[in-house]
């Protein structure tokens, strides 16, 4: 439900940036923003489109593609940051998207907590639980147009950081055990999954 409504909002073509300053730097994809290029201005938009046709329908890494093309163009737009974050944090190479949602919440402090949130996320997979949390209650004092539910979901992981804190202060001596060809082989070991009677595992 959270994503349908996403995507009925971006598509009414709802901004997810309100009252953004010019001194902000924020510079929006507009004619008058590059009266001096608009061959390469034509082009960037086609790119941006072609990336939320893809984005909408979450093929993530096709719409980097574009994205990342409309950017050189015109790095300093907040919203198009934001979507390139989001992308990396869809994607194989998830330590990129913080430095791009940096960019974009530093291009104009208006976001929607939905991207706030997935800031927070960012940090929250490179282990920097700090800056993760400060995110993820800052998604918390505004309420999202675009995902209702981000504050439920900020709240466990505001519960999932705090907890990973406590555990890297306390770190427990593990050894571990290779169990021989019985369970361990040469491929890699993924998901275990373990039958009713606990009498199998399989992988």
């Amino acid at each position: 439900m959270a994503s349908k409504i996403r995507l009925i909002y971006f598509l009414l073509g709802l901004t997810f940036f309100s009252n953004t300053l010019v001194a902000q730097n924020n510079v929006e994809f507009s004619k008058s923003n590059f009266k001096s290029d608009p061959s390469g201005f034509k082009t960037a938009i086609k790119n941006i489109q072609d990336g939320d046709a893809k984005y909408f329908t979450y093929f993530y890494n096709k719409a980097l593609d574009y994205y990342l093309a409309a950017n050189k163009f015109n790095p300093n737009n907040a919203e198009l940051n934001a979507k390139i974050g989001d992308c990396y944090l869809n994607s194989s190479d998830k330590s990129k998207a913080a430095e791009y949602f940096k960019k974009s919440y530093g291009l104009s402090k208006e976001m929607d907590p939905y991207y706030i949130f997935l800031m927070g996320k960012a940090f929250h997979i490179n282990n920097d639980f700090d800056e993760a949390l400060k995110y993820y209650k800052l998604a918390k004092t505004k309420k999202s147009r675009i995902d209702p539910l981000i504050s439920a979901k900020a709240d466990k992981k505001i519960k999932e950081c705090t907890y990973a804190k406590k555990l890297i202060a306390t770190p427990v001596n593990v050894k571990i055990e290779n169990l021989n060809e019985a369970i361990n082989t040469e491929n890699e070991e993924y998901v275990p999954v373990i039958t009713a009677d606990e009498s199998e595992i399989f992988f």
